[in-house]
């Protein structure tokens, strides 16, 4: 149980650190928030390690390294996660499909990845399941196509963005 203790507490304080963060300085999360993650994991398994002497010390800083990157997969996924809990819609825009790529191996399967400007003038992406043949009727767009794109805004307040449909040009091929 004691060997258990320090990756929950690890978790638990990476937990804090994380949702402290979303609530008060909030948006996608920093270099400097990211190193201050990996900071506090690093001084706790060092803490929770020095007593450790049956461990070499390539062991110890293999452990340090697996737990820094777990803490940092566990960060992400659970800041995404609450974020995108609670969306709201901020605005919509009409933009080209710039280019479009595919998971599967045939077009009417598995996911595409969609490229897009966004008003700003930056290329952004979207995934669309190619699977959903009852949202997309005639398959996903094609390079060259209009489509609608929602903006919504997460807890958090970093922005996600979601397909919503072709605008009723031709469709390419």
């Amino acid at each position: 149980m004691k060997k258990a203790l320090k990756y929950i507490i690890i978790l638990a304080v990476s937990a804090v650190l994380t949702l402290g963060y979303g609530f008060t300085v909030g948006g996608e999360p920093s270099l400097w928030f990211i190193g201050l993650q990996i900071a506090v994991a690093v001084l706790i398994m060092v803490y929770f390690n020095k007593k450790a002497s049956c461990l070499s010390a390539f062991k110890k800083l293999i452990s340090i390294a697996v737990t820094v990157v777990v803490v940092f997969v566990f960060s992400i996924v659970l800041y995404s996660g609450v974020s995108s809990s609670s969306l709201t819609k901020v605005g919509e825009f009409e933009t080209e499909v710039t280019d479009i790529t595919f998971s599967g191996s045939q077009r009417s399967q598995g996911n595409a990845t969609v490229y897009f400007k966004t008003p700003e003038g930056q290329e952004d992406w979207v995934i669309v399941n190619a699977d959903a043949s009852f949202l997309l009727p005639d398959g996903p767009p094609s390079r060259g196509d209009r489509i609608i794109i929602g903006e919504y805004e997460g807890l958090f307040g970093d922005i996600y963005l979601e397909y919503i449909m072709e605008t009723d040009n031709e469709k390419g091929s």
